[in-house]
């Protein structure tokens, strides 16, 4: 009889043991995942910024295009010139495309473009 209970004693000994160190565990995985969210956001945050920076400068280009179109005084000059906005329109339509609305989204800039929304203005 002894022995059994010695064997019970053991057993919950281990098993005390082992509920101990459950929590010590948990603690230290969660710190760990904890330290990937954070490197997540801070990518997110460079991509974030590279993203509103890429919409900034290509939606500023597009305006010099059609005000340059707009002051063009050959009719070559500006079938050249609505062919380059027709290329930077693309691209930042394509671009737009790609972005979530969790990504970025700076409120004075369109989502899409209409060139010809924008040489009619």
């Amino acid at each position: 009889m002894s022995k059994f209970l010695y064997v019970l004693i053991g057993a919950l000994i281990v098993i005390l043991g082992i509920l101990m160190l459950i929590p010590a565990k948990r603690k230290a995985i969660k710190g760990y995942t904890n330290d990937l969210r954070q490197i997540d956001r801070t990518e997110d945050i460079g991509n974030r910024i590279a993203s509103n920076s890429f919409f900034e400068s290509a939606y500023a280009e597009i305006r010099g295009t059609v005000f340059k179109i707009k002051a063009a005084r050959s009719e070559d000059e500006k079938t050249q010139l609505s062919f380059v906005l027709a290329d930077q329109v693309a691209e930042y339509n394509a671009k737009a495309r790609t972005i979530t609305i969790g990504d970025w989204r700076s409120m004075d800039l369109p989502y899409q473009i209409d060139v010809n929304t924008l040489l009619n203005q």
